[in-house]
């Protein structure tokens, strides 16, 4: 991986360093999981889940995008996404919801580098 990915990575909130060890240094392998994360909906799914009110489903969908972004190393992500999960189950709608803004901001900054560096890798 070129210096210039491995950056453009770490500043969209990607701990590069923990993520290739994690996945051995297979590149191949962070390139699908990578692509596999612009693929999931759970993002839209919060969103809309937050819009409406839908408690449940907000829980399920902030709950995955945890899972994902922990397993991705995505450090900053995964912290905002544990203080939603935890809010709604503490049935906190008014702290979950304010964690909205800053999970998208993360979220979009994550899916601006990672398909900038996918782009460049094919």
């Amino acid at each position: 991986m070129s210096d210039e990915m491995r950056d453009t990575l770490t500043l969209a909130g990607i701990n590069m360093e923990t993520l290739l060890e994690r996945l051995g240094q297979n590149e191949l392998l962070l390139h699908r999981l990578l692509g596999k994360f612009l693929e999931d909906k759970n993002y839209g799914i919060l969103e809309e889940a937050m819009r409406s009110g839908d408690r449940e489903k907000a829980l399920t969908a902030s709950h995955t995008l945890k899972g994902i972004s922990g397993n991705l190393s995505m450090d900053q992500l995964y912290q905002t996404v544990t203080a939603q999960v935890e809010a709604i189950r503490a049935d906190d709608w008014n702290r979950a919801k304010q964690a909205m803004p800053e999970i998208t901001m993360l979220y979009e900054n994550l899916r601006s580098g990672i398909g900038t560096t996918l782009k460049k890798a094919n």
